[in-house]
């Protein structure tokens, strides 16, 4: 009864943070993470994907996509661009005890918002392995 309602009171707490733009520091743990992250397709394995920070020395590529995050849960998604280049959109994101980490892609003008989910699987100054879980569309938000 005490471990449901620790999980009851944790979710409500998370909820409310989430609805009111969160201000206080994810955790000092994940410094690591707050930072520009592009993926590094050409490292990638059969189950995992691999981003690199963005002054990694890259070979050359068609475009790139990417994401930034930062310490209070806000960040950027990159997309190709239809000149190769990056589109950043608004995003936001999240990590729960299991290492899965959510970023939300904010609806923009033209385009509809999407929540993807990863499992970090290494993470580190100047590599990030994760595992993709899910994507979900946000069609009204």
């Amino acid at each position: 009864m005490i471990k449901y309602l620790s999980f009851i009171v944790g979710a409500l707490i998370l909820a409310k943070l989430e609805s009111c733009h969160q201000t206080a520091p994810i955790d000092s743990n994940l410094k690591h993470l707050y930072q520009r992250w592009m993926h590094s397709h050409e490292e990638d394995g059969q189950n995992y994907q691999v981003f690199r920070p963005a002054n990694f020395n890259f070979p050359p590529s068609r475009g790139r996509t990417g994401f930034e995050l930062d310490s209070l849960g806000h960040g950027y998604w990159g997309a190709i661009a239809p000149t190769d280049g990056i589109v950043w959109r608004d995003a936001s994101w999240s990590i729960d005890a299991d290492s899965v980490i959510k970023i939300k892609v904010l609806k923009g003008p033209k385009s509809h918002g999407f929540t993807y989910s990863y499992r970090i699987r290494e993470a580190t100054n100047d590599r990030l392995i994760l595992v993709f879980l899910d994507q979900e569309s946000h069609i009204k938000d």
